[in-house]
């Protein structure tokens, strides 16, 4: 089940396909009123689940019991065995010398950092990745948001910009656009991880 805190920026479908089938995501507690366009995102998703035979998802009202750290990773599987990663709260001002390392190999360019950041300090655009430290206070909001743990954020002598080319590539399977490192990607990376045609176009 997914726990608050919840991005302003909700997830889209695609991202919520991924964790239902790599995380077996089943539910998410929430207000309904309070996150709009969460709703809106999990109604999409019960739809294309349903045309693909799936369980859907529920939605669960929090409980007045119910541990919310505030801090907390977006993916919880129960408050039995839920894990911490937590964000540090001694976060320094933006400017301080940091460097935000990436694993390309690892990130397959979901944008869950970008939407989290609070600094804006990690930008994806149509043909660039940007991670800037100088706007970057150590928050680590991105690295508890990236569950390949793709990206780190740690001391550095000096901090400069660092872009990456992307590629907008179409899926062959679902027909969607996708960010990808390769020009000729085939495949975007929900469909990568599950069977031909699980995700209709």
């Amino acid at each position: 089940m997914l726990v608050s805190p919840f991005s302003p920026v909700p997830p889209t479908p695609e991202e919520l396909l991924l964790w239902h089938g790599e995380f077996h995501i089943r539910a998410v507690e929430m207000a309904a009123d309070e996150h709009p366009g969460w709703l809106l995102s999990l109604a999409e998703l019960n739809l294309r689940l349903a045309r693909l035979g799936k369980p859907a998802w529920t939605l669960v009202s929090p409980s007045q019991n119910s541990v919310n750290s505030g801090r907390r990773r977006w993916l919880q599987i129960s408050q039995a065995t839920t894990f911490t990663a937590a964000v540090s709260p001694t976060a320094s001002p933006a400017g301080t010398n940091l460097t935000i390392g990436l694993d390309a190999s690892r990130c397959y360019l979901c944008g869950a950092c970008v939407k989290i950041c609070p600094q804006q300090a990690i930008a994806l655009t149509e043909n660039e990745l940007t991670l800037d430290p100088l706007h970057c206070n150590g928050c680590k909001a991105c690295e508890n948001v990236c569950f390949p743990r793709a990206i780190a954020v740690q001391p550095a002598v000096s901090a400069v910009p660092i872009n990456y080319a992307v590629f907008r590539v179409t899926c062959s399977s679902c027909q969607q656009v996708f960010a990808s490192w390769r020009e000729n990607a085939d495949r975007c990376h929900i469909c990568q991880r599950h069977s031909h045609g699980m995700r209709e176009a």
